[in-house]
């Protein structure tokens, strides 16, 4: 899985992404992948045309994918509740 970093494509055009953008766009990429990995496992039982490392490794992508998510969550739980607690 590739992800877009903001500054690619958008540098030159001025248009600036918003991190709800972003982050629904990690989200949507996330749930894609899962979406293959589950496609090919499935693929892969019904006795179609794929290899046993296609459905390992796109399973293993998208637990990846869904850890990575996991973890920014908390990140962004954790600078959340570091601004709440700078105001009080």
């Amino acid at each position: 899985m590739r992800w877009k970093q903001a500054s690619e494509g958008d540098a030159g055009s001025g248009a600036a992404t918003s991190f709800g953008d972003l982050l629904g766009g990690a989200l949507s990429r996330v749930s894609e992948t899962q979406d293959r990995a589950s496609a090919y496992a499935t693929a892969f039982a019904r006795g179609d045309e794929v290899e046993l490392h296609q459905v390992m490794a796109s399973a293993e992508e998208a637990g990846l994918a869904l850890e990575l998510l996991a973890e920014l969550r908390n990140k962004v739980v954790d600078a959340y509740h570091t601004l709440v607690g700078m105001q009080s």
